[in-house]
């Protein structure tokens, strides 16, 4: 062992990565939790981002997140580990596995699930999920950016761009977008591009470089849907949060099967059409059940 490496064999640097831990001083090192890196690195880059922007309104459409800041916090949530984030989760994985080794079709929850993990203005840091074939509804984030990794098992996420609103009233995407009229049966219809399908795969969720961390943005890959090919858990950083009466309402939407106004004209074989609808009955999402007291929701 080195001799100014401590009694665990952990050498403090100068260079050494926030991920995993701080370094205050040669001789003071504070060994930080994959998750509370995250927690940290999103207090850095996203409360200093909000303070840059404080002049604009709470409900005014967001710039997205600057390109340094997305890749620390993609850099700190590759490196999340299972076990850090819930020893609850962790045993949810676990089960998972030996369930699948056993050929066995017991349902481990009877819908999706929500592990809150921190809640601020700037943004909200939580786990949705999955068992085996779960499905999150067609779905957008209005204004918003979304970090999201898989800790274990694998889901396809199919994605897709908002371009226009096609109503005769015209207008901006976001302006149209409307809860209260899909709820009535009168929402928006919207010209949507395809923008990829990818696999969000985190293997046993104990390697931490298992998984990559995708990103959506404000105009890109916004509305998606997320179907579960195994049971897994999917690890989020969404800023700003959801906030209704902000302008960051969650919207459905269904796909229009007409091919209308020659629409695959404009946009070829990746042309769809969405209209905006209320929730489904059939998708519920509930908190994950949790008695982990490692994380506060808010500070």
């Amino acid at each position: 062992m080195r001799e100014d490496a401590d009694a665990r064999g952990r050498v403090p640097s100068r260079h050494f990565s926030a991920r995993v831990g701080r370094f205050d001083s040669f001789d003071s090192f504070v060994v930080m939790s994959t998750l509370d890196a995250v927690f940290a690195t999103c207090a850095r880059t996203l409360a200093r981002r909000a303070s840059s922007s404080s002049a604009s309104s709470a409900s005014a459409p967001s710039p997205g997140v600057a390109a340094r800041a997305a890749r620390e916090i993609s850099d700190a949530l590759d490196a999340v580990r299972l076990a850090d984030v819930s020893r609850a989760l962790d045993a949810y994985a676990a089960r998972a596995r030996e369930r699948d080794a056993l050929g066995a079709r017991e349902k481990l929850q009877p819908c999706v699930t929500y592990l809150g993990l921190r809640a601020e203005r700037e943004y909200s840091i939580g786990a949705f999920v999955f068992d085996t074939s779960q499905t999150m509804p067609l779905h957008n984030h209005p204004g918003m950016t979304v970090f999201m990794r898989a800790l274990f098992g694998s889901a396809t996420v199919t994605s897709y761009d908002l371009v226009s609103c096609v109503d005769a009233s015209g207008g901006s995407v976001e302006s149209h977008l409307s809860a209260a009229n899909a709820m009535e049966g009168r929402g928006r219809a919207f010209d949507a591009k395809f923008a990829g399908r990818v696999r969000l795969a985190g293997g046993d969720g104990v390697s931490a470089a298992s998984s990559s961390t995708i990103m959506l943005t404000p105009t890109r890959a916004n509305v998606h849907t997320i179907t579960a090919m195994t049971a897994c858990a999917i690890l989020e950083v969404q800023t700003p949060p959801y906030a209704v009466g902000h302008g960051r309402d969650c919207h459905y939407f269904e796909f229009v099967d007409a091919e209308i106004d020659g629409m695959n004209q404009n946009f070829g074989d990746d042309g769809r059409r969405l209209r905006e609808i209320g929730p489904s009955p059939s998708y519920v999402c509930r908190p994950f059940p949790s008695d982990d007291h490692e994380h506060s929701l808010a500070r």
